[in-house]
């Protein structure tokens, strides 16, 4: 049985061997050449617990536990949900866990993930070719079942893959910093057909519009918007954006006056001083 291949025994060695001390590793082994050498329907949780007896080992699930959990991921990547294979459903996972011997707990922290990974990637592929997700959707249910997934992963995956799907084209059709109206008609037929609303947040949606305006400035006649400023008569506004106002201004600075004056007086207690100043401005540096 696929993927498992025949393997020889380790043989002992030293002390072991004269001894004639069975490598309890040997268990691991004969339990991957049950695998490779039968069907599923020829092996039972019984041959696995003689084996485990053989060896002594009194608890051999937890002994060989990272083996035994490594026998079985490889036999869900190489049968579940493989078109046509007699192993490709839950079932037959759940079958091979029970004679590996396998917990609850441990069976569902290593199948979940790989599962749902699994799930995904034909979702995916699915997808990725057809375009279209209703006409899908019943083929997308009957892999759930195949699976053992619930009805909230099953929503859960199918969501993440139709967003992933819709944000790549996105990314596509913006690569050049313009978006055409077939390049925008195309991405929302895109949404219309995988039943999806593009997850945009405000900054993404402000790229694709200033994206398409671009385009619609270089290819077409320059659109005409309402400004905020006052426009002469003969100027109109073709792009909106945002900007800063910065002005250039010239300011007087006060001088200190040092020289020859002269005093005048007016009357007891007036004076009147005379010099020649000359008032310097500063400006701005560039």
């Amino acid at each position: 049985m696929k993927p498992f291949i025949t393997k020889s025994l380790v043989e002992p060695k030293g002390i072991d061997k004269m001894l004639k001390k069975i490598p309890v590793e040997n268990f691991i082994v004969e339990v991957n050449n049950l695998l490779a050498n039968h069907s599923l329907d020829e092996i039972s949780a019984g041959q696995v617990r003689q084996l485990a007896d053989k060896y002594k080992l009194k608890d051999a699930s937890q002994t060989f536990k990272s083996e035994l959990l490594q026998m079985l991921k490889d036999f869900i990547s190489q049968h579940l949900g493989v078109w046509g294979d007699e192993y490709k459903d839950f079932s037959s996972v759940q079958k091979l866990q029970n004679i590996l011997g396998i917990s609850e707990g441990d069976f569902d922290k290593e199948y979940n993930p790989l599962a749902i990974e699994l799930f995904k990637k034909q979702v995916a592929l699915t997808l990725n070719q057809t375009k279209k997700y209703k006409e899908s959707d019943q083929q997308f249910e009957q892999l759930r079942t195949q699976f053992g997934l619930t009805k909230h992963q099953h929503d859960q995956v199918l969501d993440e893959v139709r967003q992933s799907i819709v944000q790549t084209f996105a990314g596509k059709i913006i690569s050049d910093q313009r978006v055409s109206p077939q390049e925008r008609e195309a991405l929302d037929q895109l949404c219309k057909d995988l039943d999806a609303i593009p997850a945009y947040d405000s900054d993404s949606k402000k790229t694709l519009e200033r994206f398409e305006n671009l385009w619609q400035i270089e290819n077409c006649d320059l659109p005409i918007y309402e400004a905020d400023i006052f426009l002469q008569k003969n100027e109109n506004c073709h792009y909106q954006g945002s900007a800063k106002l910065f002005e250039i201004r010239t300011k007087s600075a006060r001088v200190k006056y040092r020289g020859p004056t002269v005093r005048l007086r007016i009357t007891k207690s007036l004076y009147y001083r005379m010099g020649d100043i000359k008032k310097q401005q500063e400006k701005p540096r560039m």
